[in-house]
């Protein structure tokens, strides 16, 4: 399963982060992408030839459970600031 990562952007993580809970997968991984990287891989399609008939499931490259999500450094210090709370 995948989801967008902008989603993260428009609340959803900020409240997981500060409620303990994620409700949309739980604590299920998803491997997360970004609607640039559909669009790219669109054109990409759209483009080249052979794909007639193609179906293509798109996911992220990594599976991540929402824990390892919000104990990345990089989340943390955009939506918390830096604190140490999850």
């Amino acid at each position: 399963m995948g989801l967008y990562w902008e989603n993260l952007l428009h609340g959803a993580l900020q409240h997981a982060l500060s409620s303990g809970a994620f409700a949309a997968t739980g604590t299920a991984p998803v491997a997360n992408l970004s609607r640039d990287d559909i669009a790219a891989a669109l054109a990409g399609l759209l483009l080249g030839h052979g794909h007639e008939a193609a179906v293509y499931h798109l996911t992220g490259t990594v599976a991540l459970t929402p824990a390892e999500i919000a104990a990345d450094p990089r989340v943390r210090e955009v939506y918390l600031g830096g604190a140490a709370h999850v």
